[in-house]
């Protein structure tokens, strides 16, 4: 139990201190034609612990989620992508 509290702690941690990496990976459609200059990403969230290794969503999410930071995961992490331009989203691609 005290392993556990501490990992949880690490992980909350983790996030108020934004070592939240972010990930793009183009969509492409099996069927049919997509517009060559549409885009669709899936943007995939990684935390980045204190060694440097990424800790996968299903390592921290629930944990984030139970403490209340899922909603500062979420926005510490995804503004500046949504808000980038199409040359940033270009860059991803």
């Amino acid at each position: 139990l005290q392993r556990q509290t501490q990992r949880n702690e690490q992980i909350c941690s983790w996030i108020l201190n934004n070592q939240i990496v972010l990930f793009a990976q183009a969509i492409h459609p099996l069927q049919g034609n997509s517009a060559a200059h549409e885009i669709d990403l899936e943007v995939l969230c990684r935390l980045r612990d204190d060694e440097g290794k990424l800790i996968s969503p299903i390592d921290f999410l629930q944990v984030a989620n139970q403490a209340g930071s899922l909603r500062s995961l979420i926005g510490k992490s995804s503004l500046p992508f949504l808000t980038g331009s199409n040359d940033d989203l270009m860059r991803w691609h």
